[in-house]
């Protein structure tokens, strides 16, 4: 049996997109774990570290300011501030406006989803997710899912 894509990511430090999803629940579990599944916590506190590099798409930050917002209410100002240290390690990717406009995907998915599928292809990084149906316009080599991560940790701690 081969090498899966999470292996392979970790094996040849290859960098992740990480999407909005996967990166709140990660600032959740390690800020403010109530509400927070406490076994994708456990994983994703031992897992999303291990990767070389991580990046972001503006898209993606917006959304976890709104999520906090939503969350959070009165207390959004002191979450943000605690997960800065984190976010301030992520690197950004940027794709233009009119990139994601113009993608196949963008009325299906949206811009964040089409931001993150561009970054993946065009720098050949791998997509981290938990949102199958954007991880399903990518191939298996792009692609982690959050059970990915799930099976990677069992697999591993055993």
């Amino acid at each position: 049996m081969g090498e899966t894509t999470i292996e392979k990511t970790l094996s040849k430090h290859l960098p992740i997109v990480i999407d909005t999803d996967v990166l709140y629940e990660y600032l959740k579990a390690v800020h403010s774990p109530q509400g927070v599944n406490k076994f994708d916590a456990l994983v994703l506190k031992n897992v999303l570290p291990q990767f070389s590099k991580i990046y972001v798409t503006p898209q993606v930050l917006a959304e976890i300011n709104g999520l906090a917002k939503r969350d959070f209410a009165n207390g959004k100002p002191h979450f943000l501030e605690k997960t800065k240290p984190f976010l301030a390690t992520i690197s950004e990717n940027h794709v233009e406006k009119n990139e994601i406009l113009s993608n196949v995907h963008y009325c299906e998915l949206g811009s964040t989803d089409v931001s993150i599928i561009i970054s993946t292809k065009q720098s050949h990084r791998t997509a981290v997710s938990n949102d199958e149906q954007m991880l399903g316009r990518l191939n298996s080599e792009e692609a982690i899912s959050m059970a990915d991560m799930r099976a990677h940790y069992l697999n591993y701690n055993k």
